[in-house]
């Protein structure tokens, strides 16, 4: 099921995420507690960031891991969000596994698309 993890794509989300919040990579390094070498470094997909690091830059950055690992910005339409997860817990397990192979089949399409 899902997406697949692209690391090159998590260093431009990080950077692009960076710019988005007026940051440095100096003013986001010294929030990480990380070496403005070591942020640069992963920006340029020269280091693959630890689990760790890849939350303190979500929770600096205010997005959720999706954001960085699948490029899944649940922060955009979180009341939307919030609605269909509340709608889904009200379905039953087969209902839910329906909508989940339904989305899957959308996802493809568009990938396919694309």
């Amino acid at each position: 099921m899902g997406q697949d993890l692209n690391i090159e794509l998590l260093g431009r989300r990080v950077r692009a995420r960076r710019e988005v919040m007026n940051m440095t990579q100096k003013d986001l390094a010294t929030a990480a507690d990380c070496s403005v070498t070591h942020l640069s470094n992963v920006e340029n997909n020269y280091t693959i960031p630890s689990i760790e690091f890849i939350m303190t830059l979500c929770s600096l950055l205010k997005v959720t891991p999706d954001y960085f690992l699948l490029g899944i910005d649940r922060t955009e339409n979180e009341d939307e969000w919030l609605d269909i997860q509340d709608k889904l817990q009200l379905c039953t397990k087969e209902q839910r596994r329906f909508f989940s192979h339904l989305l899957e089949a959308v996802v493809a399409e568009n990938q396919s698309v694309n």
